[in-house]
């Protein structure tokens, strides 16, 4: 456990030092609006942060990163999140969870089943890895691989 000193606390953001609630804060952002959305990178990422979705995109910086946020799931509005697993060990924090993706309308875009590893520096995530299968319907498993 992290201790604090009082100097230490007036730099405080509005997150805390602990990685694994970095990412959750980071993560249950995403459950507001789109404009909440897109205002947690600037509050959780760095200019220089390196978001890799494994197979399929990987983002630089805060920018790059809203940008993808805009784009996909198309039609994405709001996420919540069911997480499964969160642990850190040190700066390191691993997750395990389900993402479902909603429309403005509330309607369900998209579900992934998602594992992931983030790196925590200073209260911001600076580089994170996400693994994941999407599926349709969030109640159904994907099917084995052949």
């Amino acid at each position: 456990m992290d201790v604090m000193t009082t100097s230490d606390a007036t730099h405080q953001t509005t997150t805390t030092a602990d990685p694994s609630a970095v990412v959750r804060q980071f993560l249950e952002r995403w459950s507001g609006s789109k404009a909440a959305v897109l205002a947690s990178f600037e509050e959780f990422f760095t200019p220089e942060t390196v978001w890799e979705n494994v197979g399929m995109v990987t983002t630089v910086g805060i920018d790059e990163a809203r940008a993808l946020a805009e784009s996909f799931p198309p039609g994405f509005e709001t996420m919540t999140v069911d997480f499964k697993f969160i642990e850190s060990r040190g700066r390191f924090v691993f997750t395990e969870r389900v993402d479902d993706f909603y429309s403005a309308t509330g309607e369900l875009i998209v579900s992934g089943r998602v594992a992931g590893v983030a790196e925590v520096v200073d209260g911001r995530i600076v580089e994170m890895r996400e693994y994941f299968i999407l599926t349709e319907d969030p109640a159904e498993p994907s099917p084995p691989a052949t």
